[in-house]
């Protein structure tokens, strides 16, 4: 079965890029704007990855990070956390919460696609 990737980001770029780098990779790739309509899309069916930029919108990263982590059903997805903010306060705070991984933006493709498999197991 085909992995699902939610990725939720306000940069219309980024979710072009992620769109095009995964999609490359064999993945179902579904993109958000904001964080109520990702949160929204989870309802439909649980994605196997979730990629969370911080600074949305809405309703921040965090947040979200945290009613993902309440609902029984995405306790366990793997969240990656995105930022074009790389300050060692976001890297702290990434490890200190229950994000699997934390990648600053910009990125480089092949570095995300090493790190999507590695947070759905595929490396082996």
């Amino acid at each position: 079965m085909t992995k699902r990737i939610l990725v939720i980001d306000d940069a219309e770029p980024t979710l072009r890029l992620l769109q095009i780098a995964l999609g490359r990779e064999g993945y179902e790739v579904v993109t958000k704007l904001d964080g109520a309509s990702g949160l929204a899309s989870i309802h439909d069916r649980v994605p196997d990855l979730i990629i969370l930029d911080i600074a949305l919108p809405d309703v921040d990263g965090w947040e979200i990070l945290a009613r993902l982590r309440e609902d029984e059903r995405t306790a366990a997805v793997p969240v990656m956390m995105m930022s074009a903010h790389d300050t060692d306060d976001i890297q702290g705070r990434a490890d200190m919460t229950s994000a699997s991984v934390f990648v600053a933006k910009p990125f480089a493709p092949e570095h995300l696609r090493k790190q999507v498999r590695q947070l759905l197991d595929l490396d082996g």
